[in-house]
């Protein structure tokens, strides 16, 4: 039992470690990747600085992007 769990902890890990810190595309997340991890998408799309020109998504990242494009710096201070 204790072989098996740890088996599946760092399969989890593996999973999250690839999934998020790899720098996956947002526009290859699937579904159940976004519903599993809310909480660090919030973080790649908090205060972006980088658009998509393809799929319009926005990331603070470039990595994050297909085809990313900085945004103007002026589009954080105007209201």
């Amino acid at each position: 039992m204790h072989v098996f769990v740890l088996y599946s902890k760092m399969n989890s890990v593996m999973r999250f470690i690839s999934g998020i810190f790899m720098a996956k595309a947002l526009c290859k997340w699937k579904k159940k990747d976004i519903e599993k991890s809310l909480h660090e998408l919030a973080h790649i799309v908090d205060k972006p600085r980088f658009i998509c020109k393809d799929c319009a998504r926005s990331a603070h990242d470039k990595g994050f992007l297909c085809k990313a494009i900085k945004l103007p710096l002026n589009h954080l201070t105007n209201p």
